[in-house]
């Protein structure tokens, strides 16, 4: 279908050539007249190879066409296409040629082309604006600006061996790797390994930046997670791309169902805002880290939603909370919550005790059977201000002294040591010494 796109629109422009060239030639008529007769008063002078490309001309190396007064150049072809094909390459666009002195094109080099010696030019850096009207009396003597035709390729990958993941084809166009031009139809399902979009460099010679999603899905049963250098997903993909000789080939991660991915602080704000919303789930792109410092947020009472870790730190975060009989950072962990493989590292927290005793712990006030906690590290430290009448309950003994043997893990855990010994209660793990990180201070001290 292309193909013969392209011999139509040869044969439109052979004809637009001719009109302009030779319009009101009559027999014995010189090419001057010509000019003459039909007012034509400016010349535009294309060359088809500039100076990257030796090919095989299939129309036309050269044309040359003239304009009346103040007339709108024709830009040939598609994006500037002369009607001829480089094999191999794409066409960036037409650019002014360097003139000498005298006005004569500068050349490059030289080839041949059935016995007959071909020109390359030297282009400038200068792109012709086909907007701009071409004045009375101006020459413009221009080539086609050549590229070796190489692409950003992206590839599926996806955790499912199998995976069968469904597009949405009316968001495609033709320049889709989905789009089949011998049978018109675009590919509705997608799999590992499959390319999913392909992107051209900016003139430049550089891509900065990669579409938020390459495609979307139907439904949204899948979420895009990020770009990787690799098929294993362990290197993140850091722009800009230098275009070389060949295609540059990346991978976009995608997993089942709708996730809220965490890149950002602000992501991870977001998160800790909604933990008690059991229809929430989290992913982290594997092994990001992410320094918090500066954002500040209190503790939730409920933490119900599904956080999916896959190895990424959270650091420098403070928690900071200034009432409640009850607190801790996660709060009551619920049976429908789901968190794994996630650190929390220098987490800084501070809680502020109003009128009454309260019950502070490190991590959960408490935690439900059914709840899923794998590999939950955390590192920092907990600073607890109150007045000097007010105690906290899971850490004082009958005397009023401060212990550490129930600071951590809340119900149903009577110690600390209980819930490490339990088999199912090991999914949280606290570095360090708790009498190390863990103090209690007067509200003079803050």
């Amino acid at each position: 279908m292309k193909n013969k796109f392209k011999k139509i629109l040869i044969a439109v422009f052979a004809v637009l050539a001719f009109m302009f060239t030779l319009a009101g030639c009559k027999l014995g008529e010189s090419f001057e007249d010509v000019i003459k007769d039909n007012n034509l008063v400016s010349h535009i002078t294309y060359y088809a190879n500039g100076e990257q490309a030796v090919f095989t001309p299939n129309y036309s190396k050269e044309r040359n066409l003239w304009y009346p007064k103040d007339a709108r150049p024709a830009n040939i072809g598609v994006d500037g296409n002369l009607g001829i094909e480089y094999d191999g390459y794409e066409m960036l666009g037409w650019y002014y040629v360097a003139l000498d002195e005298e006005g004569n094109p500068i050349t490059t080099g030289t080839y041949t082309y059935e016995d007959e010696r071909c020109y390359l030019y030297l282009l400038t850096d200068k792109k012709v604006d086909f907007t701009q009207r071409i004045q009375e009396g101006e020459h413009w003597i221009i080539a086609a600006k050549w590229t070796k035709i190489s692409r950003v390729n992206v590839v599926l990958v996806h955790d499912e061996k199998d995976v069968s993941v469904s597009v949405d084809t009316n968001k495609l166009t033709t320049e889709s790797p989905l789009y089949d031009e011998e049978t018109e139809t675009y590919k509705s399902t997608v799999t590992n390994g499959d390319v999913i979009q392909s992107y051209r460099y900016e003139d430049t010679g550089l891509l900065t930046s990669l579409p938020y999603n390459p495609i979307t899905i139907v439904k949204n049963a899948h979420t895009f997670v990020a770009y990787y250098e690799d098929k294993e997903c362990t290197k993140p993909l850091s722009f800009p791309l230098v275009k070389t000789d060949v295609d540059h080939v990346v991978y976009a991660k995608y997993i089942t169902g709708t996730w809220t991915i965490v890149r950002t602080v602000s992501d991870v704000e977001t998160m800790l805002d909604s933990l008690l919303d059991s229809s929430q789930r989290y992913y982290f792109p594997k092994n990001t880290v992410i320094d918090c410092n500066g954002l500040k947020v209190i503790p939730t009472a409920y933490t119900s939603c599904e956080i999916q870790g896959n190895g990424s730190v959270i650091k420098n975060l403070t928690v900071d909370h200034y009432s409640g009989i009850e607190i801790s950072f996660f709060g009551k962990v619920e049976k429908t919550a789901k968190i794994e493989n996630l650190t929390f590292e220098d987490f800084n927290m501070i809680y502020r005790m109003s009128k009454s005793d309260a019950s502070i712990y490190f991590v959960f006030t408490e935690i439900e059977t059914g709840a899923t906690i794998n590999n939950v590290n955390v590192k920092g430290t907990m600073k607890i201000v109150k007045p000097d009448s007010r105690t906290v309950e899971n850490m004082s003994d009958n005397n009023g002294a401060t212990v550490y043997t129930h600071c951590l893990f809340g119900s149903p855990y009577e110690t600390d040591e209980e819930y490490y010994n339990k088999t199912n209660g090991n999914g949280f793990n606290v570095v360090g010494n708790p009498e190390d990180f863990i103090a209690i201070t007067s509200d003079t001290d803050n």
